[in-house]
């Protein structure tokens, strides 16, 4: 659980980041306003995750790198894909992983009927 903790505080602070950079590149208040409430949401799962609130952490978190990636993913069908809107888009891929990656030690489902 430390693990996926970890990877949604890095997750929020570059969403976070990336609100600012979009900010500075084109005085976009919405992308800064989006990446800090996003970022905020993804940092606030992650501390939870790190205190073993796993349920709440996880819906938070989840919340995030869904509407950030359905976000980026629908702005590069339209814009295309920068270096910002890529990263971002990979990020998500890779928290949207670490949620989804069983924690170590939590029980596991039997197959069969």
């Amino acid at each position: 659980m430390q693990a996926k903790g970890f990877v949604l505080i890095g997750y929020g602070l570059w969403v976070a980041a990336g609100g600012v950079w979009r900010y500075l590149e084109a005085q976009s208040a919405n992308a800064l306003g989006f990446g800090a409430t996003m970022g905020a949401l993804a940092l606030l799962g992650g501390v939870l995750l790190l205190k073993q609130k796993r349920l709440a952490g996880s819906i938070l978190s989840g919340l995030a790198v869904l509407f950030v990636a359905g976000f980026f993913a629908f702005k590069s069908s339209e814009d295309g894909i920068d270096l910002r809107v890529g990263v971002t888009l990979a990020f998500s891929v890779l928290a949207a992983a670490a949620l989804l990656w069983p924690a170590r030690g939590a029980p596991q489902k039997e197959g069969g009927t």
